[in-house]
């Protein structure tokens, strides 16, 4: 069964940064259709500003959008406010999808855990995890919602935003500060974590891969136990038929030509962990 894949250029972005975080979606995609694992691309429907105003500050999220507010990359590019509408947009179709199926779904972002109630930073603009969740919970399509956060750094910007809440106790948030995985020992613990999760209605993981031991964010994991981490998350979902979205996150090598080869290959890891995981 093809796995399905919420996408458009559309949520691409020219940053004007270094990090690829803007436009790796696209480089992440055809090196996953050239893995030959059935994908089923469907295009995202934009989350309206009503929608971001949920996670955000009405004044945030229109100064952005209008380019009169820095965004997460710390310029006011145009096309990074064109694609926030189609960022959240992807993850919240996704979780439609997972709910539907009650499997897994994919939207293949950037990060977006550092971006907080009126701020961004570190490639996040918008929190596309927290206005999903927020979106899901108003209107009643899910209850309880789980979010992973598998970055090396913790989340900021979603604790920020969560803090702001007047009930948060339907929202369940793991991330560095709660949920290291920094070892062998965290990674074979992630399944109990997974379970912790089991009475929510969707679980959004953000599948980071800046916890590589060869990222400048100063990770200590191997290709191998990236890869483990990935497979024990999804596959403790689908043997609990937990409806999960899936998303790329952080993540910054290059090669020595400047080429997104060994970031991708970890991107793919993770395809090939999810392939494993739904084969059962």
């Amino acid at each position: 069964m093809a796995i399905p894949v919420f996408y458009s250029e559309k949520l691409l972005a020219d940053a004007e940064s270094e990090s690829p975080s803007a436009h790796k979606p696209r480089e992440v995609l055809a090196s996953w259709f050239s893995l030959q694992i059935p994908l089923r691309l469907q295009a995202p429907q934009p989350a309206n500003r009503q929608l971001m105003y949920l996670a955000h500050a009405a004044d945030y999220v229109d100064g952005v959008l209008r380019g009169q507010i820095a965004n997460g990359f710390g310029n006011h590019h145009p096309s990074v406010g064109r694609s926030l509408p189609y960022l959240a947009g992807a993850v919240l179709d996704a979780a439609h999808q997972a709910l539907t199926s009650r499997s897994l779904a994919l939207a293949p972002i950037g990060p977006c855990h550092q971006a907080g109630y009126r701020y961004g930073e570190a490639d996040s603009t918008i929190n596309s995890l927290l206005i999903t969740a927020l979106a899901l919970k108003r209107s009643r399509k899910a209850e309880r919602v789980g979010i992973i956060d598998l970055s090396q750094d913790a989340a900021r910007g979603s604790a920020d935003i969560i803090a702001r809440l007047p009930d948060s106790s339907w929202l369940k948030h793991l991330d560095a500060a709660t949920l290291p995985c920094r070892s062998d020992a965290d990674i074979a613990a992630l399944p109990d974590a997974v379970l912790e999760l089991a009475d929510c209605d969707v679980v959004l993981c953000q599948a980071s891969v800046d916890g590589h031991c060869d990222d400048v964010a100063g990770g200590c994991l191997d290709t191998q136990q990236l890869y483990q981490r990935d497979l024990q998350v999804l596959g403790t979902a689908r043997e609990w038929c937990i409806p999960m979205v899936l998303t790329l996150g952080a993540g910054h090598q290059r090669d020595e030509l400047g080429k997104l080869s060994p970031l991708l290959a970890l991107h793919n890891n993770t395809l090939r962990a999810a392939a494993k995981a739904l084969a059962g």
